[in-house]
């Protein structure tokens, strides 16, 4: 569980703007050429050889699943991704299978920067200088089905946004109160809402529920912009029954959920074509409503209570109250098909062959398999 893992919110070290620090192979070769600190490890390890250690029988689907979990969720810590993969090694100080993947320019390593931090684990993006799909046209594709490639699209200051927002949804999956969780990658909004205009955006994640429900996770931090994805969302919205939006308040100082409520009540009313029901399928959470302290979970966390606009008044509910769609569209039958996903959530199976696992299922239509997307 996640007492075992250093709590992101409250460790205090992203206070001032603080932001991690990010090397890819690259950059760490030109220091070490400058004479800039010292080669780590796997620095002696060619990109050629480390792209074979990747896709060698003996840890190929330890790696490729590693590898699914760092461009589902977009920025994770080692921990994070030990949990998420169900392997601990991900984890260790020197860990080979973390090495193997930087050796190979595939993924980013970063460090937060502030006072205090020396103990805050190591975290890994998606690189930004080499695309993963080279390495993936190698392989067949059942071995590779359940990747969904990243483009890196956020800048040092998402840092503690992605970080939050990995794992909230963690701790979702973590304490059973979803069956299925993914992250960003997956959530491209034109998959989710279909036949909606073209769109860029995606939720920082989604829950389904057992019944088929949709919990599209938005963190926010701040009030900027919040008027504007409100008003996005409650276009969108009457397009899907089976969907709700979560909005996440992690403000680094002080609580903000009640000026979030009242910013989407506002936007409500001065949205005049906005369809019955919609305001309903809004929901509000403090981090701090569900998580009070590091480490601490409140009565609250586990029954999934949320700020729910019931006609002019806002008022708490579980989020089991909310009320589910009429037609599944069969979500999680296709959440095995995902191998970022945690992996408890992959079904009875676990961990198992990538070859027996993902055999047969290339042809399931439909979201979250959707790995035609960046």
């Amino acid at each position: 569980m996640f007492d075992s893992r250093v709590d992101p919110f409250h460790t205090g070290v992203w206070g001032g703007g603080a932001a991690a620090t990010w090397s890819g192979r690259a950059q760490v070769e030109q220091r070490v050429n400058l004479g800039v600190g010292q080669a780590p490890w796997w620095l002696a390890m060619g990109v050629g050889e480390a792209e074979q250690a990747i896709i060698a029988p003996r840890w190929r689907t330890v790696r490729l699943t590693g590898l699914a979990a760092v461009h589902l969720w977009r920025v994770l810590t080692v921990e994070q991704l030990a949990a998420i993969t169900g392997e601990p090694s991900w984890a260790a100080p020197r860990s080979t299978h973390l090495g193997v993947l930087a050796a190979a320019g595939l993924i980013d390593v970063g460090r937060v920067a502030a006072d205090g931090a020396q103990q805050f684990p190591t975290l890994i993006r998606p690189s930004r200088a080499t695309p993963v799909e080279p390495l993936l046209a190698r392989l067949r594709a059942r071995d590779t089905a359940g990747i969904i490639p990243a483009r890196w699209l956020g800048s040092g200051s998402a840092d503690r946004h992605s970080l939050l927002a990995t794992e909230l949804c963690l701790r979702v999956a973590e304490a059973g109160l979803a069956p299925l969780v993914v992250g960003e990658s997956a959530c491209p909004i034109t998959d989710m809402i279909p036949n909606i205009p073209a769109s860029r955006r995606r939720p920082d994640g989604a829950w389904v529920r057992e019944d088929g429900l949709v919990v599209a996770v938005e963190l926010t931090a701040t009030l900027t912009n919040v008027a504007g994805k409100l008003k996005y969302w409650a276009s969108v919205l009457p397009h899907s029954p089976d969907m709700v939006v979560l909005y996440v308040v992690a403000a680094s100082q002080g609580r903000m959920a009640a000026q979030l409520r009242a910013e989407i009540g506002r936007a409500m009313r001065d949205l005049s074509a906005v369809q019955a029901g919609t305001p309903g399928r809004l929901l509000v959470v403090d981090w701090v409503d569900w998580f009070p302290a590091a480490h601490q979970v409140s009565g609250a966390f586990e029954s999934l209570v949320v700020w729910r606009l019931g006609g002019p008044v806002w008022g708490q509910a579980p989020l089991g109250q909310v009320p589910g769609p009429s037609v599944d569209r069969g979500v999680l039958s296709r959440a095995g098909t995902l191998l970022g996903v945690p992996c408890w959530q992959r079904g009875r199976l676990g961990r198992v062959d990538v070859d027996r696992y993902l055999e047969g299922l290339l042809q399931v239509p439909g979201w979250p398999l959707n790995s035609g997307h960046g």
